[in-house]
Parts: structure tokens; sequence; C-alpha cells
């Protein structure tokens, strides 16, 4: 079942019991199994089958196999001669019949020699053990252990066996257990990150310099968000992206809260409004410029939106995806820059950062993370977000 059937979930169910209503006779009707259990419904499926069949005991006539006729020239290929490997059914093949798990009791049942202390190490009972021990006795055709006094004896094959499987099992446990061990040092390729403009000023020297640090065989792109850098993460083409709360994105790509921004108005050092926190009202009279944020204000400034909700009529007098040519802007004209705290004004002494505060408070939005459902646990994800969320606060206003 794909993702947009389990949004439509119930009209798949109206419609399945709409086409009941029309459909099921005394004649022809629907048999329903339910199907949480697989397993169960197929036996269910089965039984059924087989109980509308009247069976009765068939008998045949005994037949005797004459002898194979080998007449000709054709000769019956040796399995070296065979271009292709020949892959043994579960008949013939031990691996298919002796499943992990019955390997690990033989293990630990050859460490213990004893029924008891296998039953406590493996947190069951000694009657499973048993069974288990039955189970590899009828695979391997071999006694395996025999009773001695004080516990078990292992068999001279199984002695053999432990031989054989030991390497593969102990480099299968380590494999497994070294699932979730992460060296960035360890990682090379090419990684992709999407900032939305308002982080990339800040962030993407510190980003880089720290990853570069930690895993210095992975050449990094750093890439400004875009309207189709959702769709890039969904692909996978770009791993992960820095933005607000965005909205109508594929729910195959998931977001975790990263860092809450302050709002901060940026203006040129000699601006009328000389106050260090700004209001809606103070704004009133001034142009706004807005920086362009793709794929989430393409078509209108967020800022103008707040002031709307507080009763006022703003005005956008220039906008651009460019921070430098905002800031080019304000430097000579009394225009009024929206940003956050992480505006490096440090950078630009012409310039200043004015807090906001709107219904007295300061004013905050959220960051995301966005990556795709697949990575989203993943060791290399959580190592980045881990550096993006160290890093934020370390390029606020605050810190500088």
């Amino acid at each position: 079942m794909d993702l947009e059937s389990r949004n439509r979930w119930a009209e798949y169910s109206e419609a399945k019991d709409t086409m009941f209503s029309y459909t099921d006779t005394k004649q022809c009707p629907w048999w329903v199994v339910p199907s949480d259990d697989k397993k169960r419904a197929r036996l269910n499926c089965i039984s059924h089958l087989l109980s509308q069949i009247e069976y009765q005991e068939v008998s045949y006539p005994d037949i005797t196999l004459p002898e194979l006729n080998k007449d000709g020239t054709c000769e019956r290929r040796s399995k070296s001669n065979l271009s292709s490997p020949i892959i043994m059914n579960d008949s013939t093949n031990l691996f298919y019949k002796a499943d992990l798990n019955l390997l690990r009791t033989f293990r630990i049942l050859l460490y213990e020699r004893n029924m008891r202390k296998t039953a406590e190490r493996l947190f069951v009972t000694q009657p499973a053990v048993s069974q288990a021990l039955q189970k590899l006795r009828a695979i391997f055709d071999d006694e395996l252990f025999v009773k001695v006094q004080g516990g078990l004896d292992p068999t001279p094959f199984a002695l053999q066996l432990e031989d054989k499987i030991a390497p593969y099992l102990d480099g299968l446990e380590t494999a497994l257990n070294n699932l979730n061990e992460f060296e960035p040092s360890e990682l090379s390729g090419t990684i992709k990150i999407a900032l939305a403009p308002i982080v990339m000023a800040s962030l993407a020297g510190g980003l880089f310099t720290e990853i570069r640090q930690q895993a210095p065989n992975v050449n990094l792109e750093l890439l400004s968000w875009s309207q189709t850098t959702a769709e890039q993460i969904r692909s996978g083409e770009v791993f992960y992206g820095v933005h607000y709360d965005l909205e109508n994105l594929s729910k195959e790509l998931a977001r975790d809260k990263i860092f809450d921004l302050e709002g901060r108005i940026i203006v040129r050092k000699e601006h009328p409004i000389k106050k260090s926190v700004i209001t809606p009202l103070d704004s009133v009279g001034y142009e706004l410029t807005s920086l362009i944020s793709p794929g989430w204000n393409d078509h209108f400034s967020y800022a103008s939106h707040i002031l709307e909700r507080q009763g006022y009529t703003p005005k956008v007098g220039f906008r651009s995806e460019m921070l430098l040519a905002l800031i080019d802007v304000i430097e000579s004209t009394d225009m009024l820059l929206p940003h956050s705290n992480l505006f490096p004004i440090h950078n630009y002494p012409n310039l200043r950062s004015l807090k906001v505060e709107v219904d007295n408070q300061t004013y905050t939005k959220s960051l995301f993370g966005y990556v795709h459902n697949k990575n989203r646990h993943s060791p290399k994800a959580k190592w980045i977000e881990s550096i993006i969320k160290r890093k934020l606060p370390l390029y606020t206003d605050k810190h500088r």
C-alpha cells in the first residue's frame, strides 16, 4: 500500500462496502477474511477453499518405471562445466534448514555443556532448548551431544561444525553490532546541504569548517534553498536542508525543529528610529525590504503579514533573494530590513540591529531541519543536525 492510498483509506473502505452491497448475493457471496495476521489469513483461505470441494479418496494403479533410455549422443554436463551456480533447494541445502537461532543455541550449548545453563543464557525454557537440539540433530543427522556425568559432551561432528561456522557467526555478530557505530572521519563522497537565505550568510563558513575538520574526505556542497529543494531531498540529490516550517511538502520528508530565531530589524546607523527595540507601531511610515526565501515567501513579505495582523498597512519597497542587495539598499535609505539575530551585524559598522517586539513579547520564529524519512534516524543525519544545532547559537548577536 502506498502513502496516497493510506490517505484515502476511509474512501476505499466506503467504496468496498458499497461494492459489497451491490454484488454480494446468495448465489455468489463474498467471503471476508480478516488479514491483520497474514499467516492466519492465508491458512483460513486455504481451509475455506478446501471446504468447498467434496473430497474423496482416489486410488491409482501401481506403476513400474522402465529403465532409462540413454541412447543417443547427448552427454549430461558435470557441475564444473555449468556457467551458472547450482542453487540447492531447501531439501538439500543445510543453510536454509538451520536458522540463526538454532545455530546460536548450538554454540551456547557447546560452551555450557548443560541444558539448564543454556536455557538461562537464552532466556528460554529447558524444553525449548531440548526441542532446538532435536531439530539440529535432524538437520545434521548427528547426535551432536551425548549425556555424560555432569552434563553433555559434544560429538566429533559437533566440534567440527563449530570450527566451520564460528568465524562466520562471529563476523556476523560484529557486523550487526557495528551498524550503529558512526565515524565521520570514514565518510567520503559528496554531501549536499541546502540552507535558507536567512541562515546561509551566518552559518556557511562555520558549518563548512566543522564538517571539513571531522570528515576531511567529504566534499561539502552548501546550496541556497530553492523551489526545487524539497523535491531534491525527496529524490536523494540533497541530503539535508534547513528552513522555516514549510507547508505542502511530500510526506516522504521528515522535519525536526532545530532552533528558534529572534526577530531583528536592520537599519542604517543614522536611521531616524533611535530605539534599540522596535514594535509594529514604530515601523509605520517606513518602507520594508524583503529577503525572498524560495519555496516559502516567493510572492509575499512575511513582515507585511505580521503588520497587517496588527492592523497596519505596510508597503514593501524592495525584494531580493540576495542579502547583499538588500543591505546595499538600506545603507542609503530609511527602509527597514526584517531579519533575525543571525544577521552578521558585526560585519557592517554602518548598520544597526533592532530587537523586535510584538504584543510585548520578543518575536521568534523556528527553524527546522529537513531530511528524507528513510534517513531521519541515520547516524549521518543526526551528526549533521548536531553540528547545526551547536553552531547556530554561536552566530547569534548575543555571542558576537
